[in-house]
């Protein structure tokens, strides 16, 4: 076991940082932007023109990741790898099914409504481009450098910390610090519970899709309570999503739990030994 970087230093925090948001702004927004101009001139609303260079520039972040590392990573996931993780997964299912079931009790129907295209496309630029910066990068930099197994609860924990962080900046978009504030705790344990499983099985596409299902289904599932009539969670619907949130990052803490840590350990050695 390597463990010559199991202590973190200043720079290795400070590249992480660079790395990770220099990436996600870099997919989202630059190449966001370099694709909106030239397809809304073409006829296209500029949203949706964003969101389609979005999901480029994530697709670019990606590549480019995987061939600066070609000589060193192994980054296509084993079939085991595939199945393991959506093993993994499963408890998101009852997860859903008492998220949305409380938007079901707000709405006193089936919350699910029909969205629009924009709202799927934001989706799946969200998806892909959280994953890839957040689990793909974040993660599988943080395994390079630091090869220890105390270390690997913190791995977990720094990808959902910078996550959740990344949604600070909605403040500034709806102008709700309290709403911004309640959402980024609850993306950094949703975070932690994706970080812990791609820390385990290192596929970052199953996380992909099922982060890009959750979303519209999310979307659809607030649109259809307001449609009901309720602009705002009441208190009880609020701390009951904190509760399950939290229960979500429990679960992925006990998926690294110390017994599995020599085996995530002996995995990323592999995952880093192309050479």
């Amino acid at each position: 076991m390597n463990t010559k970087n199991s202590v973190s230093g200043p720079k290795q925090i400070l590249l992480l940082l660079v790395l990770t948001f220099g990436s996600f702004l870099l997919a989202q927004l630059v190449v966001g932007l370099i694709f909106m101009l030239p397809l809304s001139s073409a006829g296209l609303d500029s949203t949706t023109a964003f969101t389609i260079g979005g999901i480029v520039g994530s697709l670019l972040v990606l590549a480019l990741w995987y061939k600066i590392n070609s000589a060193t990573y192994r980054f296509m996931p084993t079939n085991s790898e595939l199945t393991g993780s959506f093993f993994l997964l499963s408890p998101f299912v009852v997860y859903w099914i008492l998220l949305f079931g409380s938007y079901g009790i707000l709405a006193g129907s089936v919350p699910f409504v029909r969205i629009d295209r924009t709202l799927i496309m934001m989706s799946i630029m969200a998806g892909m481009s959280e994953e890839i910066v957040f689990r793909e990068i974040a993660i599988s930099y943080m395994t390079k450098i630091w090869r220890s197994e105390k270390v690997i609860p913190v791995i977990a924990l720094l990808s959902g910390l910078l996550f959740g962080i990344t949604h600070l900046s909605n403040s500034m978009v709806k102008g709700d610090v309290e709403g911004t504030v309640y959402q980024t705790v609850l993306c950094i344990m949703t975070g932690i519970f994706f970080g812990a499983i791609y820390l385990r099985k290192g596929n970052v596409w199953v996380l992909m899709l099922v982060h890009v299902i959750h979303d519209i289904l999310a979307m659809s599932a607030a649109e259809g309570v307001r449609r009901a009539g309720i602009t705002d969670l009441p208190l009880w619907t609020e701390i009951f999503i904190l509760v399950i949130e939290a229960s979500l990052a429990l679960y992925g803490l006990y998926l690294i739990r110390p017994s599995k840590r020599e085996e995530i350990i002996k995995f990323w050695d592999y995952k880093w030994s192309r050479e």
